[in-house]
């Protein structure tokens, strides 16, 4: 098996998380903004700030907290809790509106919508701040997210892709049922809030359900996946660019960029049926079929799988022990390592990770823009990859290194 310097990946996932934890807003009490992340920075360029949504500061959070757990520096945890208070501002908590009570907003309090699965990592975030300080505060609001996901989020069965709220300017007010295949990874959140809560009342449907219905509508045994179903047409829209995400966002999504397949490990953990490893394994397979020699992903490149691949890869090899998946995985970290911009002159920017331009959506390694969402994964793989501490997020097993939730 080839690794790399496991003080390499140390080095760089912490250069990323004292990125994020020194570019976090932190004015409490005169900036409604306290909580959030840098999400976005071009470095050389004079462009004005961008600051994390519902799910990117929550994948800051996991990244925060994975830190804590590695090095004991409270500025980590520190950091996550203020990223938790603000999305405790984005959460919906008037009872007088059911069909919105629990949701999160997408990006300020005043956003009239939200994705729901972008909304959910921003509960998934809640749900680990429980786990990590027992708070019962972050329990409930994990619990009525949960709640709202599975009654009015899934009210017609697979995840709404997004969800309006009342607003004066809102025309239509209609909800968005089209069907994308990131929402597999909305499983990882069920699975987690099980076994953090032991409330497994909701896996059947936030697991087993999410898991059959990925096998039937978006992932075949090659391993391969489909991104968009439009049910109104009964078809496909992946090559319709005219259609939600442009192509740089579909082929992310192919690549497993919402950990689709961390869902199906879930399902297999829990429920035993060997179907949701063999297509997962079958995804792996079609992954490292795209694995280039320079250890990335995709032609054109695909930049944020080689955070991703890792993250799911690793899983795989502790679940079966094949090395085929512990091997592509440094391969991947070596060449994750060299998307980190690193300039101790540019503080904005030192320690980020280079990802997809929102404004080229061909998703082409062009490293021009510093994205949270490449960056906020990198720093989980780097952890995963140096091996000194199990990092229980987008993972089946927990902080002991041990299956985190098996029925019976």
């Amino acid at each position: 098996m080839t690794t790399m310097s496991n003080q390499s990946y140390l080095e760089a996932a912490l250069r990323t998380a004292d990125w994020m934890e020194r570019n976090q807003v932190n004015n409490v009490g005169d900036d409604a903004n306290t909580g959030r992340f840098l999400a976005y920075y071009y470095p050389g360029r004079d462009t004005p700030p961008q600051y994390s949504h519902n799910w990117t500061t929550g994948v800051c959070i996991f990244g925060q907290l994975a830190a804590y757990h590695r090095t004991g520096e409270k500025k980590y945890l520190d950091a996550a809790l203020r990223g938790g208070s603000y999305l405790k501002s984005l959460q919906i908590l008037d009872e007088r509106r059911r069909d919105f009570f629990g949701a999160l907003k997408e990006v300020t309090p005043f956003s009239y919508f939200c994705y729901p699965r972008d909304a959910l990592t921003g509960a998934w975030a809640m749900a680990w701040l429980y786990e990590e300080t027992k708070d019962l505060e972050w329990k409930y609001r994990a619990r009525i997210f949960s709640d709202w996901f599975l009654e009015i989020a899934m009210q017609r069965g697979w995840p709404a892709w997004d969800f309006r709220f009342e607003h004066p300017e809102d025309v239509g007010f209609e909800i968005d049922y089209s069907e994308g295949n990131f929402h597999g990874g909305s499983a990882g959140f069920f699975y987690d809030y099980a076994r953090i809560t032991h409330d497994t009342t909701r896996l059947d449907r936030g697991v087993r359900f999410i898991a059959d219905h990925l096998l039937m509508r978006f992932l075949g045994a090659d391993g391969k996946f489909k991104v968009l179903y439009d049910p109104a047409l009964g078809k496909y829209r992946d090559d319709d660019d005219t259609a939600h995400s442009m192509v740089g966002y579909k082929r992310m999504h192919m690549f497993n960029d919402d950990f689709a397949c961390i869902g199906l490990l879930g399902a297999y953990c829990y429920y035993g049926d060997p179907i949701y490893l063999e297509r997962a394994e079958a995804h792996a397979r079609w992954l490292m079929s795209e694995q280039r020699e320079d250890g990335g992903f995709g032609t054109p490149a695909v930049p944020v799988a080689s955070a991703t691949a890792p993250i799911l890869l690793l899983d795989l090899f502790k679940l079966t022990g094949k090395t085929e998946y512990h091997d592509a995985a440094h391969r991947a970290g070596q060449h994750l390592m060299t998307m980190q911009y690193v300039n101790e002159d540019d503080p904005k920017g030192s320690g980020g990770f280079f990802g997809l331009d929102d404004a080229k959506y061909d998703g082409n390694d062009v490293r021009q823009v510093l994205n949270i969402r490449d960056g906020g994964y990198a720093l989980l793989a780097l952890l995963k990859l140096e091996g000194k501490v199990s990092v229980p997020y987008y993972s089946v097993f927990d902080r002991d290194g041990d299956v985190g939730l098996r029925r019976g």
